[in-house]
C-alpha cells in the first residue's frame, strides 16, 4: 500500500489532498510526504506513523536524487558509505533513512547515536545509493568551498 493510500484509510488526508499534493510531487520531484508535509496536512507524527507500517516501505531513485544535499549531510559522508544509506528528509522528530538493508540494527544504532535521533529507515535501490551517494557529498562539499555571496566590502577610504 502506498503512503498516500495508508493516510487515505486511516483518515487523515482525502483523495482531494492526495490529487493536489501527486500535481506537486509531478512538477517538483520531491517525496509525497514531504510535499503533504509543507501543505500543512499532516503531522510529523502522522508521517511517521503511516511510513512505520507501511509493508515496503522504499524509496525510488528519484527520490533520492532530489535529497537536498544539506539533509544528506545531516550524516557524516564515512558513515554514509561505510552503511550504503543517506539522509533523505530530516523534521525535530525523526531522520528518516534511505538505506540498502533497513533490517541491519547494528548500523541503525550507530546512526542513531552519531545524530542523537531516532532513525526511520527506508529500503533504497544500493547502486542508486551508492552513485547519487557521491553526487550529493560532492554538491555539499562544493556549497561548502565556495566564497559567501554578499555585498562587497566598502572601500578604504585613504
Amino acid at each position: 500500500m502506498k503512503l498516500g493510500q495508508i493516510l487515505m484509510h486511516r483518515k487523515i488526508i482525502v483523495r482531494d489532498q492526495l490529487r493536489e499534493a501527486l500535481k506537486r510531487q509531478r512538477r517538483t520531484e520531491r517525496p509525497i510526504g514531504e510535499i503533504l508535509l509543507q501543505m500543512g496536512i499532516v503531522s510529523h507524527g502522522d508521517m511517521i506513523e503511516a511510513l512505520r507500517i507501511q509493508p515496503t516501505a522504499s524509496v525510488d531513485t528519484a527520490t533520492l536524487a532530489a535529497a537536498d544535499p544539506r539533509i544528506v549531510g545531516a550524516l557524516p559522508r564515512e558513515m554514509s558509505e561505510q552503511h550504503c544509506c543517506m539522509a533523505v528528509m530530516l523534521t525535530d522528530e525523526v531522520l528518516v533513512l534511505a538505506i540498502a538493508n533497513p533490517f541491519d540494527r547494528a548500523a541503525i544504532d550507530a546512526i542513531e547515536t552519531a545524530t542523537g535521533m531516532p532513525v526511520l529507515p527506508l529500503t533504497a535501490d544500493p547502486a542508486a545509493l551508492s552513485r547519487i551517494l557521491g553526487q550529493k557529498y560532492a554538491a555539499l562539499e562544493a556549497q561548502l568551498a565556495a566564497p559567501p555571496v554578499g555585498p562587497e566590502p566598502p572601500a578604504n577610504p585613504s
